[in-house]
């Protein structure tokens, strides 16, 4: 069975003055970027680790790579449909069988409601852990319910990875950059369940900060985040590092009747990840690969997590360590845009005999194709690389309403490779 009825789940982490597109290793600044951190305002600096915390959410967690894993999945099968017609109308459906659509759901599911609230009255707050049937499935979800300050109406969201992984980032962020200030939801839902109802671990920041990442290990966090805190109110002994060994180490039965841990479920977990992604680049892996060899290599070990426990902690030194070690993603900023470079080897010479750094070519690729993907899903046409040809004075109308006819540029080079000129119906 195939559906055209296809969910395209909204793929980005938004922060104030910030955010982090999941899958395409991008990270969108409002403000200046500088590879030495130290040299960043306070406010920058504090968005920048808010946003990386993102993308180490989406490379080193469980949760994170199966999810952009179905995302290149449905890249490709995009991009196969497109190769595969004559003519293609706008925005494009993508038609999907119905296990294809069944697993949309599942992430949508646990992804939990996107829905923004600045102030809620925090007493108000109640927890509702329901079951229902969804497409022939019992699903088990997490709805919080609230008041909003002047309002008598009650409001809910439905809890998951969204508000985890905003609740995580913002409490790192706020080590860096106290003064910082965000919406009750997403930001701040989880401190605001924990005070309510753990407030022994509301207390301490740095063991909510290991159970939200934790809970990412799993396949739907919401459930995982409340079995962690009540594991965490029963043991206090435990530390946050404590609690992420036991759900890294836990040994459970993998769909074979094999005994499998987490730990070891993670080469799978990568493995997938650069097959779909592969498929979906011309470019070899290049910095994306080393990235993620070091996620391997350190799948016991979380360098985000440990270092909070440096007694040297917070420090610009430490959290440049953990980006040492990851590496740099793509940066879009207000001073500019900074590619990874590659690790082939490969270098040049400029005109005074400079050696320069070559971008590394999958990841700008994955940028070219997550716009090619945005202006053919959605009701904009707008090409979202406009910023990189007004350097060279390069904008022109089809920028605007239809990219794949402008002239040479990073969109057109992928848009090409589709044949999007001809099979386009004006």
């Amino acid at each position: 069975m195939e559906t055209n009825s296809n969910i395209l789940l909204a793929d980005n982490e938004f922060a104030t003055k910030g955010s982090y597109k999941n899958s395409y290793f991008h990270i969108f600044l409002d403000g200046n970027f500088n590879e030495n951190l130290r040299l960043m305002t306070q406010e920058s600096f504090g968005f920048f680790v808010h946003e990386y915390i993102h993308y180490l959410q989406n490379i080193t967690t469980i949760f994170g790579m199966k999810y952009s894993t179905y995302r290149y999945s449905t890249m490709y099968k995009m991009k196969s449909q497109i190769i595969s017609s004559q003519l293609i109308s706008l925005p494009i459906k993508i038609r999907q069988s119905q296990d294809e659509y069944n697993k949309a759901i599942d992430f949508q599911e646990a992804l939990g409601t996107n829905n923004s609230y600045t102030w809620i009255d925090e007493e108000s707050v109640s927890i509702h852990i329901l079951k229902e049937d969804i497409e022939n499935k019992e699903r088990t979800k997490c709805e919080i319910h609230f008041k909003i300050p002047s309002e008598e109406k009650e409001q809910s969201v439905v809890f998951g990875a969204w508000h985890i992984k905003e609740g995580m980032s913002f409490m790192y962020q706020r080590f860096f950059d106290e003064d910082v200030n965000s919406d009750a939801i997403p930001y701040k839902l989880v401190e605001i369940i924990a005070k309510k109802k753990y407030p022994s671990i509301y207390e301490d920041k740095k063991k909510l900060i290991c159970i939200c990442y934790a809970s990412l290990f799993d396949d739907f966090p919401a459930i995982a985040f409340f079995t962690l805190m009540e594991l965490a109110e029963n043991n206090p002994e435990f530390t946050g590092l404590d609690i992420v060994a036991s759900v890294n180490n836990e040994v459970w039965i993998d769909k074979n009747g094999n005994e499998n841990t987490n730990n070891n479920y993670m080469d799978e977990v990568v493995n997938e990840f650069k097959k779909e992604l592969s498929k979906n680049l011309v470019a070899n892996l290049d910095a994306i690969d080393e990235i993620l060899n070091r996620v391997l290599f350190s799948k016991q070990h979380f360098p985000i997590l440990t270092a909070m426990y440096d007694k040297n902690f917070p420090t610009r030194t430490i959290f440049l360590d953990i980006v040492t070690y990851y590496g740099y993603t793509y940066i879009q900023a207000a001073n500019g845009y900074f590619f990874p470079t590659t690790v082939k080897g490969q270098k040049d010479f400029d005109d005074i005999g400079i050696k320069n750094n070559h971008s590394s070519d999958d990841v700008l690729e994955l940028i070219a194709q997550s716009a090619i993907e945005q202006t053919l899903c959605s009701k904009s046409r707008e090409c979202p690389l406009q910023y990189m040809c007004i350097e060279e004075d390069l904008v022109d109308e089809y920028c605007y309403k239809s990219p794949w006819l402008h002239q040479q540029c990073i969109y057109t080079v992928a848009a090409d490779y589709l044949n999007l000129k001809q099979k386009i119906k004006s």
